[in-house]
């Protein structure tokens, strides 16, 4: 949304600015990318928590070559504890109002997306999964595109209007 008051200087929660009517605002994206990412990441890694905490026996038919195994579910299940904690933590980031702050979680969301693909492409590289198993490495490479693209975008210059904030 757009409001608009006499007041240029009065600030929103988010960072927008009132402008003086009969301006026309301006927009910067590179906030708003950056949270819709998290927020994205947050509801497949919670997709991802579901699957393997409850259904591990039907992550492991999609994915896996071989016959799951007593232990394999449980590991399969104990990875599901990590990507609730990554739920938690891309969904709280997408709230946050400091961008510093943001963006350092960005990063650090981004270099475990890197080695996640890494590792589960060299795994599906030496045929320990079956065609099911791309899966993860595509995940893992969509995401780490995703946070790229929002973290290392240029920023909209700013105006004395602009609705970003400074």
């Amino acid at each position: 949304y757009v409001a608009v008051q006499r007041r240029r200087s009065q600030v929103v929660p988010g960072g927008a600015r009132f402008v003086r009517a009969g301006q026309r605002p301006t927009f910067s994206f590179h906030w708003l990318m950056l949270k819709a990412v998290l927020r994205l990441h947050s509801v497949a890694a919670a997709s991802y928590a579901v699957v393997l905490l409850f259904f591990p026996r039907l992550f492991w038919q999609l994915t896996a070559k071989d016959t799951a195994t007593d232990f394999g579910l449980s590991v399969a299940q104990l990875l599901g504890a990590p990507m609730v904690l990554m739920t938690l933590i891309t969904w709280i980031a997408s709230g946050l109002s400091d961008a510093k702050a943001q963006r350092q979680i960005g990063l650090a969301v981004a270099a475990y997306l890197g080695t996640g693909f890494v590792v589960t492409l060299w795994q599906q590289l030496q045929g320990k999964w079956g065609v099911g198993g791309w899966s993860s490495p595509v995940s893992y490479l969509l995401f780490f595109s995703l946070y790229a693209i929002a973290l290392f975008r240029k920023p909209a210059p700013s105006s004395p209007h602009s609705l970003a904030g400074t």
